[in-house]
């Protein structure tokens, strides 16, 4: 489509500084892993920030809404956390792991630094 047609919310994900600066930070950036979960699968993809930390994002690619719980450990991440979510600019602190909800064919995307 013509990009300067796009409406406000097309516009603000785009733009996203979180999710740009993770496109452009981002170094030895893989999946995790791609597994069924609770009848709907999802992807967990991970990448170094070349500035510090770390990034994380979680994919649901089934067609229902989805609550899971990750390990951090599936990130070879030990340690106490500190999580921004860049949609939503959500803080958070996880030990051990997170759960996040899903919508069908969503995604979320965390910047991770030590707390």
């Amino acid at each position: 489509g013509e990009l300067t047609k796009s409406d406000a919310c097309t516009l603000k994900l785009l733009t996203n500084e979180g999710i740009l600066g993770m496109h452009s930070n981002s170094r030895h950036a893989h999946p995790l892993w791609r597994r069924g979960i609770g009848g709907t699968e999802h992807i967990l993809w991970t990448a170094q920030d070349a500035e510090g930390g770390d990034y994380l994002a979680v994919f649901n690619v089934g067609d229902g809404d989805s609550e899971i719980t990750i390990s951090l450990a599936d990130a070879e991440i030990f340690t106490p956390v500190s999580m921004t979510e860049f949609w939503s600019g959500q803080k958070t602190d996880a030990d051990g792991s997170f759960t996040v909800k899903l919508s069908k064919h969503g995604a979320k995307a965390f910047k991770i630094t030590a707390k």
